[in-house]
């Protein structure tokens, strides 16, 4: 019998098997994962390769479970964010591309934050604007009605984007991981965000990661942490679990125990519902 608790949730960050690092799902066996634990869907993530063809062969294969794909800006789609690569994914058989990521591990300030001595992928100018580049992807997520989230931005740099994406019209702008050591966003620079009409995840690998984890040298997230930040904008906040990393839990566990956990801690069933169900699949458009 399905956890009723999982019913209709879609996790919008998945990472599954084939990709460059180990994972403990394949995109088959999470679809398959979510069938029997009740889960609606999920989003495939990869930093490198496209997932939205992946995505259509699943939901193919495994019936039943709504399965979704993105697109990753890093460098195996060029030096620059690539809004060629957006157009013809977008253009693609199934219509299953849902969120296009702006660099993650190669974004011009992971770069610098881990004082690699290479430039990375920018997404800002000199003076902080948002690049042409990054505005015309924009307007091709603004037009799919889809999901243009910030990846490994800045604080600076997620609000300018979150700026920009309003000006254009963008719907969907998400702040990614927002609570996740090193890209947590300030609380100040949230609800900045907030008012320019973001939408903001949090995922259930934040508060689990650090020493004698896949991730050793991320600090996890207070409970009490993330709790000031579900309650500044529940309404326009997600959850997700950011994980299918090989030694933590299943993506559908993890889910399952930030609900309950949220729930534990005071928030309301509503709010869960709409953070786990009712804003995913908005973001999705089911």
């Amino acid at each position: 019998m399905p956890d009723q608790s999982l019913r209709g949730v879609l996790d919008l960050h998945v990472h599954c098997d084939p990709d460059v690092k180990a994972r403990n799902v394949t995109d088959i066996s999470m679809a398959q994962r979510c069938l029997e634990s009740g889960m609606r869907g999920f989003l495939i993530k990869s930093h490198d390769w496209s997932t939205h063809d992946r995505a259509y062969i699943a939901s193919l294969v495994v019936p039943g479970c709504e399965v979704f794909g993105s697109l990753c800006m890093n460098l195996s789609h060029g030096d620059k964010v690539n809004p060629f690569a957006v157009s013809q994914a977008l253009k693609t058989t199934g219509n299953a591309l849902r969120c296009v990521w702006l660099p993650t591990r190669e974004s011009a300030y992971d770069m610098k934050r881990n004082k690699t001595g290479r430039p990375g992928i920018p997404v800002v100018d000199e003076h902080g604007h948002a690049l042409p580049e990054v505005i015309r992807t924009m307007e091709l997520c603004a037009e799919a009605d889809i999901v243009l989230a910030s990846g490994h931005s800045s604080n600076d740099e997620t609000v300018e984007l979150a700026r920009a994406a309003k000006i254009v019209g963008l719907k969907k702008f998400v702040v990614t991981h927002a609570t996740s050591d090193p890209w947590t966003i300030s609380p100040d620079n949230i609800k900045r965000c907030f008012e320019l009409g973001a939408y903001v995840e949090h995922s259930y690998v934040a508060l689990i990661w650090g020493p004698g984890t896949p991730f050793p040298d991320f600090a996890p997230c207070p409970v009490e942490t993330l709790l000031e930040y579900v309650n500044i904008c529940p309404e326009r906040t997600f959850l997700t679990s950011d994980l299918g990393t090989a030694g933590l839990p299943f993506p559908d566990q993890a889910m399952l125990s930030f609900m309950r956990l949220l729930s534990e801690r005071g928030v309301s069933q509503k709010h869960i519902d709409a953070m786990a169900k009712d804003i995913p699949a908005m973001l999705m458009n089911v």
